[in-house]
């Protein structure tokens, strides 16, 4: 078996601050680096608000979202 890992560069985004996103905004709150099951992963943690959305009908309603990313940095 193969197994192919695609790799990014990833961009650390400063705590606590608003990221202004499509339809709303999002706020990485915790960013933790940690060894998980003998590989190294970063996890970031935040809050997802969506201002505004619209669905069939035109009914728009507003979010909000808790997230995590999770990163294997090994």
């Amino acid at each position: 078996m193969t197994t192919r890992v695609k790799t990014t560069r990833y961009t650390h985004t400063p705590l606590n601050e608003d990221v202004e996103a499509f339809a709303g905004y999002y706020t990485p709150e915790k960013e933790v680096r940690m060894e998980f099951q003998g590989r190294s992963i970063l996890y970031v943690t935040g809050h997802a608000v969506i201002e505004c959305t619209c669905g069939p009908g035109h009914t728009c309603t507003s979010a909000n979202y808790w997230y995590a990313t999770i990163l294997d940095i090994s």
